[in-house]
């Protein structure tokens, strides 16, 4: 019979957690090898998954939301490079028919 302050203890967490194939630990960057330029682009690529939580990712999930974000980031590009073109045309016929 146990009394209620008797309760047993819980079991670590970890000792609960199944590690996947996911863990952080497995992005690391090794910043021992490689210049400068490729240590800093280690970093960067290491903070840029952390920051989006793509280490979480399958590859083909990552490919495919690469795929999308890359597709808006080119069609906003686009959008801007044809919005200046056209400001740019219409202030030059404008400052051109006030003189």
């Amino acid at each position: 019979f146990l009394h209620w302050c008797d309760k047993p203890k819980p079991k670590p967490l970890c000792s609960q957690m199944a590690l996947s194939k996911t863990n952080t630990d497995a992005l690391c960057c090794d910043t021992k090898s490689g210049g400068p330029f490729v240590r800093s682009a280690r970093k960067f690529m290491y903070r840029f998954n952390l920051w989006t939580g793509l280490y979480m990712l399958e590859r083909h999930e990552k490919f495919a939301f690469h795929v999308i974000v890359g597709t808006f980031c080119v069609a906003v590009c686009l959008y801007f490079w044809i919005f200046l073109a056209g400001f740019f045309r219409g202030l030059l016929l404008t400052t051109t028919n006030d003189s």
